[in-house]
């Protein structure tokens, strides 16, 4: 948000990658996810972004296959926050009558 406004709403798809995973053989340790955004969807076109990396602590899962590794998962509602890594320019609605 920004001066009250929303940018950004709640929902919107975003494309990223995951920088690092690990899960553990430990059992009830719930290995980890690294994780970074790279565009976000506004009134449908990717708006190219950067962020910093996010480190969020996953629910270990059991691999369905025996040559697959053990899964890390986040539960589905699980919020994540992403810090932008550097500024992203927009179009104000003002400059967009027409959006």
């Amino acid at each position: 948000m920004i001066e009250g406004e929303t940018l950004v709403p709640r929902g919107a798809s975003v494309a990223g990658r995951v920088e690092s995973a690990h899960s553990s053989t430990f059992s009830g340790n719930q290995g980890y996810l690294r994780l970074s955004l790279d565009a976000v969807d506004i009134a449908g076109r990717d708006l190219p972004i950067r962020t910093s990396s996010l480190f969020a602590r996953g629910k270990k899962g059991e691999s369905r296959a025996r040559d697959v590794s053990p899964v890390v998962g986040l539960e589905q509602g699980h919020r994540l926050t992403f810090r932008l890594a550097e500024p992203v320019y927009m179009a104000s609605k003002a400059a967009n009558p027409g959006r």
